[in-house]
């Protein structure tokens, strides 16, 4: 029936479409849709929907044909089936009452999923020249009952260009060669007209694609301390007769160039015609570290005559140190620190928490500030916190601020304290911040050598001796002074 549109449930392992009562002389096409295989009547509109399989899936014999319908009319190729075996290739057969030879039910009448196109109408329109966005996934071209000997078609540059002969009148699908047309893009009522799309389509050469370029993944023991080379394999997916070149570089994962991991890599790859394999080194640093594998990654970029299809090549750099006491968990320790107070702004302190040895799991260690000679709030900040040493790292740093004066004072300590490990022991648990006066005594005045001024009772003035005034000294270094003398 002209529109109808069935849709089916279709296994291909054990599924048939029997073509055995179906006319001869038809346009037929089959295409993948989202919703499934479409078998598409294009002069008519009528559709069969396999769903839940695609072309890929077929085979000839998912099908059963008369013998006039693969002998004159080609239904198979239509189909896009190129040769049938005997055994689907049966007598035209009479339909038995009440029997059920498609197991379908009622259609929507919805076109199939995906399947929504434009159709441009062939009509005579002298001197008209039309050019026509094509897409031949979905459009079609309509001829109606146009005959062969009143068009032709021709392809320039790359279009496919359908004249009407003596009729000053052309439609070109821009950009679509006649190779990338199918029979499911032409509705032609006229058999002549089927007939040499039929021709024009399956005798047309195929569009050459580009060539796919792809890099593996590479991996390399690291080696103790020499260079080891990693290797990752550019690959074409077919030979090409140019010349092919793509840019390729290296990143950071956990891997890092300036960690001395690896040797950053850059450049181009040529491909010369037929060639369809390249080889891209890089350096990877070895070291006596016990820590986990590494990666970094080399991509591909701009790539010339060719498409890219996996532009990304993960580089593992396996961990081949062992730990030497794998029962001892590492020691964590900090070390102790000095640094000058300064006059108003803050100074900083940073603490070196260190572990005896790397580990292959997370280490962490809670740490805390406390008094000693200095005060917190007034000579530096208090500060609490932990530390997390991923696998491999074995230092961090602790930071503590300093709050300045311009006081004359002793030196004043505070300590930064460890506790809490996972995954370690604490060693030296304890470290000792030592903020050192960097102030100076202010001399308030200095009286005159022998000012003759008989009024002056300044002491020492009779003698010539400079007057320094004390009133302002603290006590601790008054007693200093005097202690000295």
């Amino acid at each position: 029936e002209v529109g109808q549109i069935d849709r089916v449930a279709f296994n291909a392992t054990t599924g048939t479409v029997d073509f055995r009562y179906y006319g001869t002389r038809e346009q037929l096409y089959m295409a993948d849709t989202p919703e499934g295989v479409v078998i598409s009547n294009a002069g008519t509109g009528q559709a069969l929907i396999l769903q839940g399989v695609t072309k890929s899936q077929l085979t000839a014999r998912n099908f059963v044909f008369h013998s006039a319908q693969v002998r004159e009319d080609r239904l198979h190729l239509q189909l896009g089936i190129g040769t049938v075996p005997d055994s689907q290739v049966l007598p035209q057969g009479v339909p038995v009452a009440g029997t059920n030879t498609w197991p379908t039910s009622a259609g929507n009448g919805q076109p199939p999923t995906g399947q929504t196109g434009i159709t441009t109408k062939i009509s005579w329109d002298y001197g008209a020249h039309s050019t026509i966005a094509f897409d031949p996934t979905k459009d079609k071209v309509d001829f109606g009952w146009f005959k062969a000997h009143e068009f032709d078609v021709t392809e320039v540059n790359g279009s496919t260009r359908i004249a009407i002969v003596n009729n000053n009148q052309s439609y070109t699908l821009t950009g679509i060669a006649i190779g990338e047309l199918q029979t499911s893009n032409i509705i032609a009522l006229d058999d002549t007209s089927a007939a040499k799309w039929r021709n024009l389509i399956y005798g047309a050469p195929q569009p050459v694609s580009q060539p796919q370029i792809s890099v593996s993944d590479g991996s390399v023991s690291e080696g103790n301390s020499s260079a080891s080379m990693m290797s990752f394999i550019v690959s074409l997916s077919k030979a090409s007769t140019e010349s092919v070149t793509v840019s390729y570089s290296t990143s950071n994962g956990t891997a890092t160039a300036a960690g001395a991991d690896y040797v950053p890599a850059v450049g181009t790859l040529t491909f010369r015609p037929g060639q369809t394999s390249k080889t891209v080194t890089v350096s990877v640093n070895g070291d006596t570290l016990v820590e986990l594998d590494e990666q970094f990654t080399l991509t591909l970029s701009s790539p010339v005559n060719a498409t890219i299809a996996d532009g990304a090549g993960a580089g593992t750099i396996r961990n081949d140190d062992v730990d030497q006491t794998p029962s001892t968990p590492p020691a964590v320790s900090i070390s102790d620190l000095s640094v000058a107070e300064g006059n108003g702004q803050h100074s900083h302190f940073m603490f070196t928490v260190t572990l005896s040895k790397a580990s292959t799991q997370t280490v962490t260690v809670q740490y805390a500030t406390s008094n000693g000679t200095a005060i917190a709030g007034v000579d530096y900040s208090a500060t609490t916190g932990t530390i997390t040493f991923a696998p491999g790292v074995t230092s961090q740093l602790v930071h503590v601020d300093v709050i300045g004066d311009s006081g004359v004072e002793s030196n004043e300590t505070f300590f930064v304290t460890l506790s809490g490990p996972t995954g370690a022991t604490i060693g030296d648990g304890s470290a000792t911040g030592t903020i050192t006066d960097d102030d100076t005594v202010v001399v308030p005045g200095i009286g005159g050598l022998n000012s003759g001024n008989l009024g002056d009772k300044l002491w020492g003035e009779a003698y010539f001796a400079p007057y320094v005034d004390m009133g302002l000294w603290p006590v601790p270094d008054l007693v200093a002074f005097a202690q000295q003398r």
